[in-house]
């Protein structure tokens, strides 16, 4: 039996003679690589019989889980609907205002293990483990960290400390395990907030979607596909993703406009895809319109996970030029799809990304590297730089999503609560 195949049949094992209520916690629902990991997740844990119940801190964009095809009764979610989802200032004072609802909602399904998402929902569960052990109800906390949060947020201000310290103190005493998504990730939790005896790293995977290619008749994806044709002879590049500074379009587009006046580049040499939606949307069509670009660029919304991977296989390059990263699915979406990524080696993008190897990497902020990179990609864009198909099975074997599933299952260590 196949490596694959034995992790599989074990972990239907463990789901078959599972009854333990799992509680997921999340800040939101939204077209994100968070929400995207965590309803895969719970798809998978559903189908092996677990009952899963979630609850939002903020708000729900229910058609993200009808696309998921994630499925919960009226009673099975709790939605909060705080106006953030994050650790806001607001948040923070209006948390102990959480701890009734949440708190009831676990006692009604009797939850025994909690999965909490991000720092918001860590800050709040660790509050509502606090209360839970007044009321003779115990939980096991699984704290699991996506993002390298200190080096995105560093401890500079009063305010910040403090809430850290609170964490501290708070997480020694109530979380039972913690998770991170990379090395650099834990790396990052230990060094800035404390060293869990039990941290694991379960590498972000994702199931094989065999709708990729087919089905997205989307009028947005129409438009592109439109637009693409029309382009034909062009070298295509994709931008995905949350549209905020972290994410580096503002970056990479800079370094577009100067690679363009280098290489002449009319508008039906390079295509420009940018997708996705967020804060920064309207300050990075500004720059595009600063720099004359517009005739190379389209702008998309953010699409249907299925429409999105359509329009990765209709491009040339995919470009993640983050400042910040925990992992980066849609790297591992790329590598998946048989796409040639230029990243940056932001958190960690580096354990995912081997330059030359499967893909290409780039100093992140670093504007000559990056324009480097991007100039031996482009003059050698018809050379095969990587065996495409070749990365697409190591992906498969490395960033397995049956593995992925046991591992987690591990980190809950449901042996202790049934």
């Amino acid at each position: 039996m196949k490596e694959s195949e034995e992790i599989e049949h074990e972990y239907s094992k463990m789901a078959v003679a599972n009854t333990t209520v799992i509680a997921i916690v999340v800040p939101a629902i939204a077209r994100e690589g968070i929400t995207k990991l965590v309803l895969s997740q719970i798809k998978s844990l559903q189908n092996k019989r677990y009952r899963i119940v979630m609850i939002v801190l903020a708000n729900v964009a229910k058609e993200v889980i009808e696309e998921a095809n994630v499925q919960f009764s009226a009673d099975e979610l709790l939605v909060l609907k705080q106006q953030d989802a994050y650790l806001s200032v607001r948040n923070l004072f209006n948390s102990t205002l959480l701890l009734t609802p949440i708190t009831k909602f676990l006692r009604y399904h009797n939850a025994k293990v909690v999965i909490a998402h991000a720092p918001y929902a860590h800050f709040i569960m660790r509050l509502v483990k606090l209360r839970l052990q007044f009321e003779s109800f115990n939980i096991k906390l699984v704290q699991y960290f996506h993002i390298t949060q200190y080096a995105q947020f560093p401890l500079n201000t009063a305010r910040r400390r403090a809430v850290n310290n609170l964490n501290k103190v708070l997480g020694k005493y109530f979380d039972d395990s913690h998770v991170s998504v990379t090395k650099a990730v834990r790396s990052d939790i230990e060094l800035n907030l404390f060293k869990h005896n039990r941290h694991l790293v379960i590498l972000n995977a994702l199931p094989r979607q065999a709708s990729v290619q087919n089905g997205c008749s989307m009028e947005e994806v129409k438009c592109i596909e439109g637009w693409l044709k029309s382009r034909s002879g062009s070298f295509k590049i994709l931008i995905p993703g949350r549209l905020s500074y972290m994410k580096g379009q503002l970056f990479f587009l800079h370094v577009l406009s100067i690679f363009i006046k280098n290489n002449l580049c009319e508008p039906q040499d390079l295509a420009v895809l940018v997708v996705g939606d967020g804060p920064d949307k309207e300050i990075i069509k500004e720059l595009i319109h600063e720099k004359g670009m517009e005739g190379y660029c389209y702008f998309s919304p953010a699409l249907q996970n299925a429409a999105l991977m359509k329009i990765m296989t209709l491009v040339d390059l995919v470009a993640v030029p983050s400042h910040y990263e925990g992992f980066g699915l849609v790297v591992l979406e790329a590598l998946q799809n048989k796409r040639l990524v230029l990243s940056s080696d932001a958190g960690g993008l580096k354990e995912v990304i081997e330059h030359g190897r499967n893909g290409f990497m780039f100093r992140a902020g670093v504007v000559t590297d990056c324009l480097e990179k991007l100039q031996f990609i482009y003059d050698n864009r018809d050379a095969g730089l990587v065996n495409l198909d070749e990365v697409a099975q190591q992906v498969e074997y490395k960033f397995s999503f049956e593995r992925h599933m046991a591992q987690l299952i591990q980190a809950m260590n449901l042996s202790d609560v049934n």
